[in-house]
C-alpha cells in the first residue's frame, strides 16, 4: 500500500510551479489511490486544499530530521 506521495520542489512561490507540482501530486494521487500528499519544500509550510484534496507543503529539513512524519 502506498502511504504518501511527495514531490520535491525548493521554490513554490512561483504560480506556475505551485500549478505543475499541485497538478502531478492529483494526478498521482487518483491514479495510485492516495491520499496522502505532500511537496517538500526548502523553507515553505502550508496546508492547501485543490479540487477537495489536502496538499500539505513542508520544509525538507522538518521531514529528515524526523520533525514531520508522513
Amino acid at each position: 500500500k502506498i502511504e504518501a506521495l511527495v514531490q520535491i520542489c525548493v521554490d513554490p512561490s512561483s504560480k506556475e510551479t505551485m500549478i505543475r507540482e499541485i497538478r502531478a501530486l492529483i494526478e498521482g494521487g487518483e491514479e495510485l489511490n492516495c491520499q496522502n500528499l505532500i511537496v517538500a519544500t526548502l523553507d515553505y509550510q502550508s496546508e492547501e486544499f485543490v479540487d477537495n484534496k489536502k496538499i500539505i507543503f513542508v520544509p525538507l529539513y522538518k521531514i529528515l530530521l524526523g520533525l514531520f512524519t508522513i
